[in-house]
């Protein structure tokens, strides 16, 4: 569908995790999970920032494309699930939703990795994914310096990857997590 210059009322329901308006609003409308404001995100790209797992759910049933759809960056609902620490329910119904989600690039070169590293306290996400694809760990960051480990506090994608094995390592996690 062509994008609306302002969000819909979907795409603010949405944003606040307000599950009842979004479920009343689908029920009237269920075209309007197939909309896209001015950023060409859709309900479910915000739902994912917001981290509701129902809404995350019951847009993807009401269009089960969206989560393999891109914005205008090149972000996927992924992308934006895997910045928030209290995603990790999201960032696997995304996941299951679109496996291939998880190799997929923004324009600038990110992966949703690359998104949680540099989150925050995003480890269980970033384990979830690394567990998922470990080959990613060794895709470049393309905000990560070469020369060290943080840029201005944040993990570099490398030192992402060593906490994460000392994070398994001892204990504080399990090889891999269901979808919930």
């Amino acid at each position: 569908m062509k994008p609306k210059a302002s969000p819909t009322f979907l795409h603010l329901g949405a944003s606040y995790a307000d599950e009842e308006k979004v479920l009343l609003h689908l029920a009237s409308n269920g075209r309007a999970a197939f909309i896209r404001d001015a950023n060409g995100w859709l309900p479910l790209h915000v739902a994912a920032r917001a981290a509701s797992v129902t809404i995350v759910k019951k847009l993807i049933s009401q269009n089960p494309r969206a989560a393999e759809t891109a914005d205008k960056a090149g972000w996927l609902p992924l992308h934006f699930a895997a910045c928030s620490s209290s995603s990790l329910p999201v960032v696997l119904v995304l996941l299951a939703a679109n496996p291939a989600g998880i190799r997929a690039e923004t324009k600038a070169g990110a992966l949703p990795l690359h998104c949680a590293a540099f989150g925050n306290d995003c480890m269980p996400v970033c384990k979830a994914l690394l567990s998922a694809c470990p080959e990613a760990a060794s895709k470049a960051c393309p905000v990560a310096s070469a020369k060290g480990t943080t840029i201005k506090g944040k993990r570099t994608v490398a030192a992402l990857a060593a906490e994460v094995n000392e994070w398994s390592k001892a204990g504080r996690g399990a090889a891999s997590v269901a979808v919930p």
